[in-house]
This record gives C-alpha cells, structure tokens and sequence, in this order.
C-alpha cells in the first residue's frame, strides 16, 4: 500500500468569561495524518511476535534487552515474554522468560531485578517500548520483525 495523506478541515471554537465579559475565539486548522504500508491503527492490541531491541538503552549502567525481544501466546490469557539481556546484569542468567496475562489493552507491566518496567505496544503493534522507572536510561524500544 503506498503512503496515503489524508487532512480535513476543522474548526476550534474557545469561550473564556474574563472579568465578566464573554470572548469569543473562532479559529481554523487543519489535521493531517499519514497512513503507510508500515502499520495501521487498531484498537486491538497485538502483542504476540518477535521484536528487535535498538540500543536506546545504556549497557554501561543497565541490564538491557537486545537481540530479539519474543512475545508469545501461551493460551488465552497468558503470554510469555523472553528476551536476551546484556550490560550489568550481574545474577541474570543470559536469557530471561516472564510470563504474564495478556493485556487487554496496550500497557503491561514486567518485574525485573525487583524494578518495574512498563512495556507499551505501539498503537499499530509495529513496535514495543519498555519504560524503567528507577531508571530511565534504562529504557528503549523493540521493533517488530516478525
């Protein structure tokens, strides 16, 4: 499919009550949006699938995800999540596997190494980005490849 623009015209209409005088602000704009061949927008989340770490993530102060980050359905309502580990990860074995219940929207959360880690699907599922709280610098995302 090959990259559509879409716009559509619309208009704002604000009301504000200052000192007892009523403004009115009417403006015009416009909203684009692009759609791709690369993923389209769902309200159905699509978590199972085999996802490419980047190297957001700082391996000379992390335990960070890389190589390949697996998502799989174990029945319906578990998944099982393995991904390989590299950096400071000290008593971790080389691999981890976490299962958890399957998200029934975008956001899930993982424990690992006793800090919280939320992992959230992109809208169109094409990618996950994980979000370490403790530690932001230990964070990234992980794009679908399969």
């Amino acid at each position: 499919m090959p990259i559509q623009k879409m716009s559509k015209t619309i208009f704002f209409f604000f009301h504000s009550l200052i000192a007892g005088d009523v403004f009115f602000i009417f403006m015009k704009g416009t909203i684009s949006s692009t759609i791709s061949s690369v993923g389209t927008i769902s309200s159905i989340p699509n978590w199972v699938g085999i996802f490419e770490p980047d190297d957001a993530c700082d391996t000379t102060r992390c335990c960070c995800f890389f190589n390949e980050l697996q998502v799989f359905e174990l029945n319906n309502n578990q998944l099982q999540i393995i991904g390989s580990l590299t950096g400071q990860c000290i008593g971790f074995p080389s691999t981890i596997s976490q299962i958890a219940p399957i998200p029934t929207g975008f956001q899930t959360y993982l424990l690992l190494n006793g800090q919280s880690i939320r992992l959230t699907l992109g809208q169109d599922s094409s990618y996950i980005s994980y979000v370490n709280y403790a530690y932001a610098f230990c964070s990234g995302s992980a794009l679908r490849t399969s």
